[in-house]
C-alpha cells in the first residue's frame, strides 16, 4: 500500500529565542520598510506527495531545518503567495511548530512560517539577529551565497527583515526574486520567504537527471538524445493528487514518464501512432514485448507475476499484475504493453516502480 505521510520523532535544530539579551543596541537600520509579510501575487498550485519518505527531497530539506527525527505531515497553510510566475507549483507541509512551502521543480523551501507567531520584545544587537538569520538559510538553502546578494534590510516596531536581492533573475514582470526573513528582537522567526529558486535565469538550462537518461538509452540506445519535457499522455490513478513525482522527457520518436524516486520508466508513448495490419503469431509479439521490458524494467521478473492478456481488432495487450501489491481502490498495480499486428509499441504502462 502507499504509504501517505512519512513519520519522523522530533528534534529542532535552529532555536531562534534565546535566554540572552541587549535591550542596550538600537536598531541602524531604516525606518520605513514595507511591512508585508509576503510578495503580492497568486497562490501557487498546491500540490500533495503521495510518499513522503526520507528518500523525498522536501523531507530531507525540512529535515535540513529542524532535525532527522523530526514530524512531517503533507499539507497545512504557510499562507505563501507565489509572484506571478508561469508554471510555479508548490507542495506544504508541516510539522509541529511550522509550515513549510517548496518548489516542486528544485525541491527547495520558499517558505516557513510559525503556526503561533512570536511576541519577542527585547532587542538584541542587529548583529547577533543577522547571525542568526544566516545560521538558518545556510541549513533551509544551503546552496545560496548571500555575499553575491544585494542587502536591502528594514525593520518596524519589534520586527526586523533581512532581505536580500538577486539582480541577476527576474519575473515576468520585471521585479527580482529575493529572500527575506523577518524575525522579532528576541530572534524568533516571524516568516522565511526565498523567491530565488522560482526565478530562472535566462542562461539557464534543466539539466536531465543522469540515472533518467541511462533508462531511457537503455531502451532507444547509448546514443539517442534525451529531452527534457514532452507530454507521455500517461494519467495517474485518481487518489494522486498530483504527478509532480513524475519527471517527463522525450526523444525524437517517443515520451516517456520516469519515477523521480526510484527512476523507473513508468509510461513510454510513440509520437506518431503506428498502423500495423499484419499480425504476427502471439508468441512472437510476447518475445518482443518481453524484450522491451527487459530494457525498460530489468529488475523485473515477470514470471513472478500474473498474466491477464488481451486484444482487439489489430492490437494486443501484454498485461501482467501483482498481486500482493493495491491501489487503495483495491486493484493491482501492474505492467502492460500494447502493441500493433506488426509489433509496434502503442502504449508502455509500469505502475508496479509507484508501490512504496
Amino acid at each position: 500500500m502507499l504509504k501517505k505521510i512519512a513519520s519522523f520523532g522530533l528534534a529542532l535544530l535552529i532555536v531562534f529565542s534565546v535566554s540572552a539579551c541587549n535591550s542596550g543596541v538600537s536598531a541602524n537600520l531604516p525606518a520605513a520598510y514595507p511591512p508585508a509579510a509576503y510578495p503580492q501575487g497568486s497562490n501557487p498550485t498546491v500540490t500533495v506527495i503521495p510518499a513522503p519518505t526520507d528518500s523525498n527531497p522536501d523531507i530531507r530539506a525540512i529535515q535540513r531545518v529542524e532535525g532527522k527525527n523530526v514530524q512531517v505531515k503533507v499539507g497545512g497553510n504557510s499562507g505563501f503567495m507565489a509572484p506571478q510566475a508561469t508554471g510555479v507549483t508548490a507542495s506544504t507541509y508541516e510539522t509541529d511548530n511550522r509550515y513549510y512551502t517548496l518548489d516542486d521543480r528544485t525541491h527547495q523551501i520558499v517558505a516557513i512560517n510559525p503556526k503561533i507567531m512570536p511576541t519577542g520584545v527585547v532587542d538584541l544587537s542587529i548583529q547577533e539577529l543577522e547571525k542568526m538569520v544566516r545560521e538558518l538559510i545556510a541549513v533551509a538553502a544551503p546552496d545560496l551565497n548571500l555575499d553575491a546578494l544585494t542587502p536591502n534590510h528594514g525593520s518596524k516596531i519589534g520586527a526586523y527583515f533581512f532581505h536580500w536581492d538577486d539582480p541577476t533573475k527576474q519575473f515576468e514582470d520585471g521585479s527580482h526574486p529575493y529572500i527575506q526573513v523577518g524575525v522579532t528582537g528576541k530572534g524568533e522567526l516571524l516568516n522565511y520567504i526565498n523567491l530565488i529558486p522560482l526565478a530562472n535565469d535566462p542562461t539557464d538550462t534543466v539539466t536531465p537527471d543522469e540515472l533518467d537518461i541511462l533508462a531511457i538509452q537503455r531502451v532507444e540506445g547509448i546514443n539517442t538524445q534525451v529531452k527534457v519535457g514532452g507530454d507521455s499522455g500517461f494519467t495517474l490513478p485518481p487518489f494522486f493528487s498530483s504527478d509532480s513525482f513524475l519527471s517527463r522527457y522525450e526523444t525524437d520518436s517517443r515520451y516517456y514518464a520516469l519515477d523521480y524516486i526510484t527512476h523507473q520508466i513508468i509510461a513510454i508513448n510513440s509520437k506518431t501512432m503506428p498502423t500495423g495490419v499484419v499480425d504476427l503469431p502471439i508468441p512472437e509479439l510476447e518475445k518482443m514485448v518481453r524484450d522491451l521490458i527487459a530494457l525498460a524494467a530489468p529488475d523485473l521478473n515477470l514470471d513472478a507475476l500474473t498474466p491477464n492478456h488481451g486484444s482487439k481488432t489489430g492490437t494486443y495487450f501484454f498485461h501482467w499484475d501483482d498481486l500482493t501489491k493495491q491501489f487503495e481502490d483495491g486493484t493491482y498495480f501492474y505492467i502492460q504493453v500494447e502493441v500493433n499486428g506488426k509489433g509496434e509499441l502503442l502504449d508502455y504502462i509500469n505502475t508496479l516502480p509507484m508501490a512504496r
